[in-house]
């Protein structure tokens, strides 16, 4: 009889650490036990509940620092599957039963924090999110037209093309028209251009300048210099020079042929350049300015932007993406 009841303890023990075992598994496979943690396994039901109980420790400290920028969040569903992992260590029924509910208590609970938090990170909940910051509609409201407003989000841009930040204001480049917005209030003007005409048209008059399409906006703090097709239909880039007080436009160089540059600028030291095949650096200084090829490039130069020292240009030849480095 002694024999009997030891073979049978022995075989309860083999049961649990078993069950541990299984439990601690779907504990990994649930995203709730930290793989860095080790749990005790032992002969008896408390070392079970201890293990348990590690699950729930592992949630509270693991879960809830790795989620730190988004506590607001997702800090009750972490709460909610630590009280879910301790439910697997305590009541009347069976250990299997206990743990495999406690563990599903677990999971649900970081589900629904997760969905709360998908929730809020798409733009129609406030708070902070996984560490995503909130994102707003502020100006514009979709529709392809020039129409300005003091409201910017019943302001509407036509194909914008290039934007720039200048104090208090961003500049964006449309077809005909650069458009100012108040960062403050939103409120969107035109700064130089039409809303109706398009064209290569120069003027000291803001209201009589005419832009065609706009690929892309540099400025040095003073001028915004503005890169579009030319209206002749020859193959060259105009570079217009825009007063930002008073809108007053000229046309300061051509860069020719289209396919060589793509018509992104940057301005830096100086220095506008031209991003294409070659890198053309005009000196936006002297009058009238004077331009040279900086550098000719293996592909095709798109988005350039310097930082005193290097141009960084984006390049790509059809499947394969390059960023080159040009020295100033």
């Amino acid at each position: 009889m002694g024999l009997l009841l030891l073979q049978r303890d022995r075989a309860l023990s083999a049961r649990r650490m078993r069950l541990v075992g299984v439990v601690a598994a779907l504990a990994l496979l649930c995203g709730v036990l930290p793989v860095d943690r080790p749990i005790a396994v032992g002969t008896g039901s408390g070392s079970l509940v201890e293990a348990l109980a590690g699950v729930a420790r592992g949630v509270d400290v693991s879960v809830h620092a790795a989620m730190a920028d988004g506590a607001d969040v997702v800090g009750g569903a972490v709460h909610a599957a630590a009280d879910g992992a301790r439910a697997a260590g305590r009541g009347t029924r069976s250990l299997l039963t206990r743990a495999v509910a406690g563990l599903a208590t677990a999971s649900a609970g970081l589900g629904v924090g997760w969905s709360r938090a998908a929730s809020a990170s798409d733009g129609n909940a406030s708070g902070p999110t996984f560490g995503l910051a909130a994102i707003q509609a502020f100006a514009g409201n979709g529709t392809n037209a020039t129409v300005d407003n003091s409201t910017g989000t019943s302001a509407e841009f036509k194909a914008m093309g290039g934007v720039v930040v200048v104090g208090s204001y961003a500049y964006v480049g449309t077809v005909g028209a650069i458009r100012q917005v108040n960062l403050s209030s939103g409120a969107v003007t035109t700064l130089a251009g039409s809303a109706t005409a398009t064209g290569c048209t120069d003027s000291a008059t803001a209201s009589s300048v005419r832009f065609g399409s706009i690929v892309d906006v540099a400025t040095d703090g003073t001028y915004l210099y503005a890169s579009q097709p030319d209206c002749s239909g020859g193959w060259t880039f105009l570079i217009r020079k825009v007063n930002i007080s008073t809108g007053a436009t000229t046309t300061l160089t051509t860069a020719p042929d289209p396919f060589t540059y793509s018509g992104y600028l940057t301005y830096s030291g100086g220095y506008l350049f031209v991003s294409g095949s070659s890198i053309l650096k005009i000196n936006v200084s002297t009058t009238p300015d004077t331009s040279s090829t900086l550098a000719s490039l293996t592909y095709k130069g798109k988005a350039i932007v310097g930082d005193g020292t290097y141009l960084w240009v984006s390049a790509q030849n059809g499947a394969s993406s390059y960023i080159y480095k040009v020295t100033l």
